[in-house]
């Protein structure tokens, strides 16, 4: 006996679905440290910005730079860290930090020594008539610190002193057949300060003169029109009244009169003569005069030369003078010997 059966089965409501859970292993990066570095001055707390801050040996990292508080900062990952520095007038440095794994906030000092805070004078020396260059000038530099740096231009003229304290230098220059020049110069540190010295030549006929109780000129000093504002063509007359002076040491103190003429009311000729006087003594102080061998005085119409009655004694009137009021007396000559008498042979 056979039996045979079959069957079947049918879903009436879907079958939700298969959901898999995957578990994924998150690793988590180790916690980084914020390097905060502060870039000065050795020995001071002044903080230096704009320095360039690298990491040595770590290409990888971008460079830093500090902010105008000296500061820069960074995060990174726990290690030891160098960070080489350069900064302008300063020498190089370098400053550690050291993250440790769990981070943190690190605090890193970074001190520079700064290089010396002076300068250099690069100039010329020129004539003034003809252009050309004048070398074996020897010239003195006299800084801020009243340090004296002497150098002597090249044939080209050239010439280049080191070492200069920034401050107001006083640059001399005294050569054969020339006007001693001075010229004033502001010389700022950690550069080049450029300045063109143009001497001028003396005079065949001397415009000054030395007497014993007075500096005297050949023509007058030139202002602008009722102003005590010196006009350019009398600068070659001063500069050889600075190059008397300079060059008479025995001239202890010099009075620089202001006088005018009648035009105009006291009071303003009073005024206008004591300008003009302290204008020539500011001149000839700026251009190598020593300030205490001068003194200014205004004497407005009070001391005429003749009277006031044409337009030409009015001109002579207007006038500046040099009355030298202290000296050192003459140097004695030198000694002379008895005359040498001729022998003839035989006698």
């Amino acid at each position: 006996m056979l039996y045979l059966g079959a069957g079947w089965a049918i879903d009436t409501q879907d079958r939700p679905p298969v959901t898999k859970i995957v578990e994924k292993v998150i690793e988590r990066a180790p916690p980084k440290g914020h390097v905060a570095g502060f870039v000065h001055e050795n020995d001071r707390n002044e903080p230096i910005a704009g320095a360039l801050v690298t990491y040595r040996d770590r290409s990888d990292l971008s460079p830093l730079s500090t902010g105008a508080d000296g500061k820069f900062g960074d995060d990174v990952a726990p290690g030891a860290y160098t960070y080489d520095i350069k900064a302008d007038g300063y020498k190089p440095g370098s400053c550690d930090a050291s993250v440790p794994k769990e981070g943190g906030n690190i605090t890193v000092d970074c001190p520079l020594e700064s290089l010396p805070r002076v300068g250099a004078i690069v100039g010329r020396v020129r004539s003034a008539d003809t252009n050309q260059p004048l070398g074996g000038v020897p010239l003195v530099v006299v800084d801020a610190q009243r340090k004296e740096i002497g150098v002597t231009s090249d044939p080209s003229g050239a010439f280049r002193a080191e070492g200069v304290s920034p401050g107001t230098s006083e640059i001399s220059v005294m050569a054969e057949g020339f006007l001693v020049l001075a010229e004033p110069l502001d010389v700022k540190s950690r550069q080049d300060n450029q300045i063109d010295l143009a001497l001028r030549a003396k005079p065949k006929t001397a415009n000054v003169r030395v007497t014993p109780n007075e500096i005297t000129i050949r023509q007058q000093v030139q202002f602008a029109l009722d102003s005590v504002v010196i006009l350019p063509e009398s600068f070659g007359l001063l500069t050889e009244i600075a190059d008397i002076l300079i060059r008479h040491p025995e001239i202890k103190r010099v009075e620089v009169q202001g006088h005018t003429d009648n035009t105009g009311t006291p009071e303003h000729n009073q005024s206008l003569s004591e300008g003009r006087a302290e204008a020539i003594r500011g001149w000839l102080v700026q251009h190598g005069v020593q300030p205490d061998r001068l003194m200014a005085r205004g004497y407005g119409q009070d001391k005429p030369l003749v009277p006031n009655v044409t337009a030409a004694n009015r001109a002579t009137n207007r006038r500046v003078q040099f009355i030298i009021v202290d000296k050192d007396a003459a140097p004695p000559p030198p000694a002379q010997g008895p005359p040498k008498k001729n022998i003839l042979p035989g006698f």
